[in-house]
């Protein structure tokens, strides 16, 4: 009865660390800049972006990916719609495009 007692604590504290463990872990973020260029010489930069972000047709001109992630660019809001990818360090034009993601 004792050892089987020991093993049920062994097993309890070993889930209890691996949950622990699991829970630690930090969001992920891409790390760097999307730069997003607009008319009359304005800039809109998110630093270390994450996940989906509106794009402004009537102002956001192109994106330049200077993140360590690559990005994607969607032809609808939301994140929907036809998905084309923008590498790590290039720049695109954004038109047709209405949203973008990046891990």
């Amino acid at each position: 009865m004792a050892i089987r007692r020991v093993v049920t604590a062994a097993g309890a504290v070993a889930s209890a660390t691996l949950l622990a463990l699991s829970a630690a872990q930090p969001a992920h973020a891409a790390l760097g800049s999307l730069l997003i260029p607009q008319f009359e010489g304005y800039q809109r930069t998110l630093p270390n972006p994450h996940g989906c972000h509106a794009i402004d047709p009537a102002k956001d001109k192109a994106v330049q990916n200077l993140t360590d992630e690559p990005a994607t660019l969607y032809s609808g809001a939301g994140c929907t719609g036809t998905a084309t990818e923008l590498p790590r360090f290039e720049t695109k034009p954004l038109a047709g495009v209405h949203s973008l993601y990046i891990y």
